[in-house]
């Protein structure tokens, strides 16, 4: 059974080199040589060599910065309400935002603070305020939490969904 699994899915297999002197030249899985790579990307996100999340979260930028000029190009036009512009932003931005955050969390600060700008410039545009309104009364008025905090609390939040089930693989 795990030799025909192997067999169907060894193009999905990779290799995460972890350092430049490989003591292995390569690794074989039946006939097929597993492909080195730098980036490995599992359910969305995406893990470098040296696990310092960087890769991911300049893709993640990259995503949710499209998903706002999708928002720009609807404000204007569309003349929606702030509160339905504000779900937009939840809906489309922030969710990514949420996405793996756990995983992240441990990068390095500099890292994860480049994804404050993605945030508060959306809150801005759902706004409707200007570039140099302060961010403490961007988020004040548009009821959202910082970045950190909301990592912190959906880290505790499955934290506790783990606690409380004893079937669970990570208990």
């Amino acid at each position: 059974k795990r030799k025909r699994f192997c067999e169907m899915s060894k193009r999905h297999l990779k290799r995460l080199v972890q350092n430049d002197r490989n003591v292995l030249e390569y690794l074989k899985l039946g006939t097929y040589k597993l492909p080195q790579t730098n980036n490995l990307k599992i359910l969305g996100l995406t893990f470098d060599h040296k696990l310092t999340c960087k890769t991911h979260i300049n893709n993640l930028k990259a995503e949710c910065q499209r998903r706002i000029n999708i928002i720009k190009s609807i404000v204007p036009k569309w003349g929606a309400d702030q509160t339905v512009i504000l779900k937009t932003y939840r809906a489309l931005v922030r969710t990514n935002l949420n996405y793996g955050s756990i995983v992240y969390a441990s990068a390095k600060p500099h890292i994860i603070n480049s994804l404050n700008s993605i945030h508060s410039s959306g809150l801005r545009l759902a706004l409707g305020a200007f570039r140099s309104s302060p961010i403490t009364s961007i988020l004040a008025e548009s009821h959202q939490t910082p970045l950190d905090i909301r990592r912190e609390k959906l880290s505790l939040t499955f934290a506790c969904k783990i606690s409380v089930n004893p079937n669970n693989p990570t208990y």
